[in-house]
């Protein structure tokens, strides 16, 4: 069930979603490659990515494992993982994986994309940025571009809330009053 929530620091609250780009040659004639995200929405970085030529739920879970053990989430996090109502979401395999991991995961209202603002903002930047303007010729160069994006995202793109980079806000963390940066959801 989706709440109306404030953040005010980082692991309170990931989104996710599952973007897909189009590849012109693939050995099982596969015209797709997939990516899927997970967003701290309050440093606004990318703490677990999927890209392939599938996203099923366990791609999701494996995903969404990884983060967590990356970032040392557990229970006492309070973790709310946050996504639209789409078939890998709602499915039963990943329903049943995230009753084992230190989170919890709620859902959107249906056509309520605004809810998941973060997670939809960056994927906008990849339409703009990398999806929309090309068909890649295999999955190979769809993959290394898609890292190189998400390096830039992470690394050189000053984002406007925070008037810096995810890398430079993250490391001045410690020093900001973290008040001044919550977010109202």
């Amino acid at each position: 069930m989706y709440e109306n929530r404030v953040i005010t620091g980082p692991y309170q609250l990931w989104q996710f979603d599952i973007k897909y780009g189009r590849i012109l040659l693939h050995s099982k004639r596969v015209p797709f490659f997939f990516l899927c995200a997970f967003i701290d929405v309050f440093t606004r970085d990318i703490v677990a990515y999927h890209i392939g030529l599938r996203c099923l739920a366990a791609d999701i879970l494996r995903t969404l494992k990884v983060g967590l053990i990356e970032h040392k989430i557990i229970k006492d996090h309070n973790l709310v993982i946050r996504s639209d109502n789409g078939p890998q979401m709602t499915s039963k395999k990943l329903s049943e994986g995230i009753k084992t991991l230190p989170v919890v995961h709620e859902f959107i209202p249906p056509r309520c994309p605004n809810k998941n603002a973060y997670i939809e903002s960056f994927f906008s930047l990849v339409s703009v940025n990398v999806t929309s303007p090309r068909t890649f010729l295999d999955f190979r160069s769809a993959h290394e571009t898609m890292v190189e994006f998400i390096e830039f995202y992470r690394k050189k793109k000053i984002h406007g809330a925070l008037n810096m980079t995810i890398e430079e806000f993250k490391k001045r963390l410690p020093l900001l009053n973290l008040a001044d940066y919550a977010i109202r959801l």
